[in-house]
């Protein structure tokens, strides 16, 4: 038989993944917009030492401008 904690470990187990797996693809989804742009433009991937990195940046700008206008309006 299976316990109620059991049973609640289970679903905490089962949202966490599908947190990190939203938040994976929308690396994905930067990391392939970027990469996207660069092949548009006929731009070496060579340019930028690392385009994860560059997602990164873009990541924290986004929170970042998210934080500023979340302490605007309270």
């Amino acid at each position: 038989m299976v316990c109620a904690a059991q049973m609640q470990s289970q679903v905490n187990l089962h949202s966490s993944f599908a947190i990190q797996a939203g938040t994976d693809q929308i690396k994905v989804m930067r990391n392939m917009r970027n990469l996207y742009f660069l092949i548009q433009h006929n731009l070496s991937t060579n340019i930028f030492e690392d385009l994860c990195k560059l997602s990164e940046i873009q990541y924290r700008k986004e929170q970042n401008q998210f934080e500023c206008s979340n302490k605007t309006l309270n």
